[in-house]
């Protein structure tokens, strides 16, 4: 719009010299400076209302700002068996394979040190006893271990008045002894195809395995 004010000047001047000049020459040309001046002045007038306007016009409102939805959560690991035994089938599993992998892992890592004072953190009462037994023996002879495997929960069982929850797994377990230097296998694995029954009982927070059971 500056520009067409500008036009509109220019011929509003035009328009005047043109007047000036021709007035008592040619009345028809002062005609028409006229209207050139007259024109000029309406381009004037539009270029100045029309640029006031798109200054006093509010900004264009912002897009109302999107908030990211975050993702639902899983349940929190039940730390009690009544608290287990209210969670949908679905959960029980995922709470129960994620207990008997840190059993795993961590039974994996005293075999394979040597180190009888990580028992306690995944087992307690039989189980407790079973396993500092048969890792002095293997301590004792610098026997290192490692245990590989897969399993399938099978089935899980709630049992409230006992204060334990039982999960049945069927798997294939491979078991090595390790050069206690270099931490190398040695020989052939011990395979175990055999399906087993881990007792879970909650302790100090934690789901530790009370008692395992094979067939």
């Amino acid at each position: 719009m500056e520009a067409v004010g500008f036009i509109g000047g220019a011929f509003t001047l035009a328009g005047l010299a043109a007047t000036l000049a021709q007035w008592r020459r040619n009345r028809t040309i002062v005609r028409w400076a006229g209207a050139l001046a007259i024109i000029g002045l309406a381009m004037v007038a539009t270029a100045f209302i029309v640029t006031a306007r798109a200054k006093s016009a509010p900004p264009a409102a912002a897009p109302p700002a999107v908030t990211p939805t975050a993702p639902a959560s899983a349940p929190a690991m039940a730390t009690s068996v009544a608290a287990f035994a209210a969670l949908p089938a679905d959960q029980k599993k995922v709470q129960m394979q994620q207990a008997i992998d840190r059993y795993n892992a961590v039974i994996d890592q005293a075999y394979r040190t040597l180190d009888l004072t990580l028992l306690p953190e995944v087992t307690t009462g039989p189980e407790l006893q079973v396993q500092q037994q048969q890792l002095a023996n293997l301590k004792a002879q610098g026997r290192p271990t490692v245990e590989e495997g897969t399993y399938t929960i099978t089935g899980i069982g709630v049992a409230p008045a006992l204060g334990s929850v039982s999960v049945r797994t069927e798997g294939t377990d491979q078991t090595w002894y390790l050069d206690p230097k270099t931490l190398q296998r040695v020989g052939q694995p011990n395979v175990n195809n055999t399906p087993a029954t881990y007792t879970f009982v909650p302790e100090g927070g934690v789901w530790k395995v009370e008692a395992v059971m094979l067939g």
